[in-house]
Order: structure tokens, then sequence, then C-alpha cells
């Protein structure tokens, strides 16, 4: 991969604080732009903030990395890291927004990462919506591995994505992440639950304070 968006990736850091590591194409730089460019607008049309400034705020210790592996995810508190290929998924700005939900995630909830051990506002919402995120509904083997295998515990099936099989009822950081994402990106025509959509919008109203 050739590193090209020289003048791109600076404009990302002076905005955002984003940092990347590694060579990066054009089109990859572009994608991510636009997810924090979306973010920001959602935020400022939700809130009134300024949502560049909520975007350097809440996510700008970002820092982008490349990965091998066959999953993007945030590890171990900062580092976004994006599968080979991301840019060419139908919703890859989507996709690099659910990551930096999971960066929210770990930004607001305390010095530990919060997709790992909890205490975020990925828990906070379970608890809204009457679940316990200390409790997954199926097992998953391995440390932590519950949080990102184990479904979720919710007693309302209005409050589940539908279909049941959706990803965002994968595992208590992924419903979060999921309803950041589309709440985003609405135009996507993915529902978000209702419930979790108000407790997102309530809540970023608190954030940008």
């Amino acid at each position: 991969m050739v590193n090209a968006g020289g003048e791109l990736r600076e404009d990302l850091g002076h905005k955002y604080g984003w940092r990347f590591w590694g060579k990066w194409s054009s089109p990859e730089l572009e994608i991510i732009g636009c997810s924090g460019m979306r973010i920001g607008d959602f935020v400022s049309a939700t809130t009134g903030a300024d949502g560049q400034e909520w975007v350097r705020k809440h996510l700008g210790n970002a820092i982008f990395v490349h990965f091998i592996g066959k999953y993007s995810l945030v590890f171990p508190k900062r580092m976004v890291f994006l599968v080979r290929g991301f840019a060419n998924k139908s919703h890859a700005e989507a996709h690099v927004t659910h990551e930096l939900a999971h960066l929210l995630d770990n930004n607001l909830g305390g010095f530990f990462p919060a997709t790992f051990i909890g205490r975020g506002p990925a828990d906070a919402l379970v608890y809204y919506l009457g679940g316990n995120p200390k409790q997954a509904p199926r097992k998953a083997g391995g440390l932590f591995k519950w949080r990102w295998y184990g479904g979720i515990n919710l007693p309302w099936q209005e409050d589940l994505w539908q279909p049941a099989a959706l990803y965002g009822n994968n595992s208590i950081s992924d419903y979060f992440a999921e309803v950041f994402a589309w709440s985003v990106y609405p135009d996507a025509g993915h529902r978000v639950p209702s419930r979790a959509a108000e407790w997102l919008r309530t809540n970023l109203r608190r954030w940008s304070i």
C-alpha cells in the first residue's frame, strides 16, 4: 500500500487529534474522516454543541492501526485496529463509527477499558433498559470473552435489535456500539431500538456539558 493522503492525515490530526500508525490510503483516510464528521454532525444536531470539539474531546485519543485479523477492535483502550479491506465494506463509515463507539465507552468508563471490564456507558445503557450487564445469557469461554460474545441480558423484546440475529445483540459492548453507529447513520435503514436511541440522545447532552 502506498502511503497516500499525507495532507488529509495531517488534517485529521489537527481537527480531531487522531494519530495513524503505518501506511494509509486516501480512500481509507477519507472514510475515517467522514465518520468523524458525521459523528460531529449528529452531536451538533442532538445537543447544539460544537460537534468537532466534542469528537476531539471524547474521541481525540484514537490511534488508528491496520489489523490483519478477522475483525476490527479497540485494544487495549484507545488503539483502533481496523481490518485490512474495511474501506470495501458496504457501510465502511458506520464500521469505523462502531469502533469509535467502543473507544467512547472506554474513555467514559474510567481508568480501565470498559469494553473488557464494564462500568462505561455500555453497561449504563443495559441497566437503563432493565438488564444486568454482569450476567450474560450464554457462556463464552475465556477471559473477558463474555463481554464480546455472551449476548445481552434485556427483559423486553422490543429493546433488542430485530431480527434477533443482528450483530447488536452479540454482546453488551456491541449493543452500545451499534446503537451509537446507526444513530449516526439513520439513513442506512437499521432501526435502532427506540428506548436505547432516546437514552443515547439524553446522555449525549449530558456528555456535552
